[in-house]
């Protein structure tokens, strides 16, 4: 079996919940020897206590996702709401299998990603984002 980490974005508290729920369904259903990272924001976004603590629990590792310098850059923009995205997918990671999940999935059974994907080097599937990011709900 390929080494496996799944990776989610927490972008501030509108989605800790949904984290908190997404991990717990991945130890559930995945087990504990896949690696789960969270990139979170590096603005002083601080997570609240409640969400570090169950995190830290589950073995999640927090890593920031890159800043840029201008605004015009900053993938954590209403310009560019998915820019984080992009920027978490193209980081190093120590395991032969990287997978992105939105931080609003649950799982509800267990998901064999490695036969999913079999010898593909990418698979994605189409955005439901329907925002044009000047929404502060979405």
């Amino acid at each position: 079996m390929k080494s496996q980490t799944v990776f989610f974005i927490i972008d501030g508290k509108k989605l800790e919940a949904q984290a908190c729920c997404l991990v717990a369904t991945l130890r559930r259903f995945l087990g504990w020897d896949i690696s789960v990272i969270a990139y979170v924001r590096q603005d002083g976004n601080e997570l609240e206590q409640f969400t570090l603590r169950l995190l830290e629990a589950a073995r999640v590792e927090f890593r920031y996702v890159p800043m840029s310098e201008s605004v015009e850059d900053d993938p954590w923009t209403i310009a560019y709401p998915i820019g984080n995205k992009i920027l978490a997918a193209s980081d190093k990671r120590d395991t032969e299998l990287g997978i992105f999940l939105d931080t609003d999935t649950i799982l509800v059974k267990p998901v064999d990603f490695e036969s999913i994907l079999e010898d593909r080097k990418i698979a994605a599937v189409i955005s439901d984002y329907t925002g044009d990011g000047l929404d502060e709900g979405a």
